[in-house]
């Protein structure tokens, strides 16, 4: 579902008039282009990785390999003056965010910059640092003919805290939230656990925090009941929903979401799926 063409766009914002900084008051280049390369440590595949700044609310992707073009020609006109930091901040699901910052004036390149050359070229390492690795592992097929069992083994590098959704009833706890994606239509079906309990009573799952220590390797079961996820022939890519928190873009767009819909899927990630085939 990845889209790997390197990306060309252009960012309108305001950017305030500073006049005290020696970032913004020495001379200035003309070249306009940002561009540069973005790593993956420990990558188990190459990916793309999402790309924003600190003024719009557009976000765009690097290509697979992590590379990216960034022009800036709608930055300075006549009527707003573009001097000041320009931040953009790189991000994909299971990483760390990173950033890296070019200096401006009055729309061109500063001739002091840090992150930059003057040509516009990354000069910074940004190798994003994994925060969680995982797999989405199928136990035995079919338990039987309506239910599958599935389980996410997963790996802490660094402590933190993801949302998550959990079913609980008095006879049952397991990991809910589930990503079924057609790879033949690309339909994708969306799974939350859910029964009716002895009162008659439909029992929802929830979602839930929990915090995770360094080094930690943990394990969510789920319990598919596949009358309520309807699958038809086919192949199929599941993968489970979390979120890192204190960990993405403050804004999403329509293409991307951090939420449990579909656009989630949009969100690079290098968290290992299963394919399940219907027959």
């Amino acid at each position: 579902m990845y889209r790997y063409n390197i990306f060309f766009c252009s960012i309108s914002f305001f950017l305030f008039n500073c006049t005290s900084n020696p970032f913004w008051e020495d001379p200035k280049t003309i070249d306009r282009i940002l561009k540069g390369t973005i790593s993956l440590v420990n990558s188990n595949y190459s990916h793309p990785v999402l790309l924003w700044d600190n003024y719009s609310e557009e976000i765009s992707e690097t290509d697979s390999a992590g590379n990216f073009l960034l022009e800036l020609s709608s930055l300075y006109n006549q009527t707003n003056v573009g001097s000041g930091e320009l931040k953009l901040y790189f991000f994909a699901l299971n990483y760390y965010i990173d950033s890296a910052s070019v200096y401006l004036v009055e729309g061109l390149f500063s001739d002091n910059q840090t992150d930059f050359d003057r040509e516009g070229n990354l000069i910074k390492d940004i190798s994003l640092r994994k925060k969680v690795d995982g797999e989405i592992i199928i136990n035995n097929e079919l338990l039987s003919e309506d239910t599958l069992d599935l389980k996410f083994v997963f790996e802490i590098f660094e402590p933190l805290v993801i949302k998550s959704y959990v079913y609980i009833d008095p006879n049952l706890e397991c990991a809910s939230g589930l990503f079924f994606y057609n790879v033949d239509n690309e339909e994708v079906i969306i799974y939350n656990h859910s029964s009716i309990s002895d009162e008659g009573i439909l029992v929802q799952d929830q979602l839930k925090y929990n915090d995770y220590e360094v080094n930690d390797t943990h394990l969510w079961n789920y319990v598919v009941a596949m009358d309520k996820v309807n699958l038809n022939t086919g192949k199929y890519i599941i993968k489970p929903y979390f979120l890192i928190m204190d960990n993405s873009p403050e804004n999403t767009s329509d293409l991307y979401s951090l939420e449990f819909d579909k656009n989630y899927l949009n969100i690079p990630s290098d968290i290992k799926s299963d394919t399940l085939y219907i027959e």
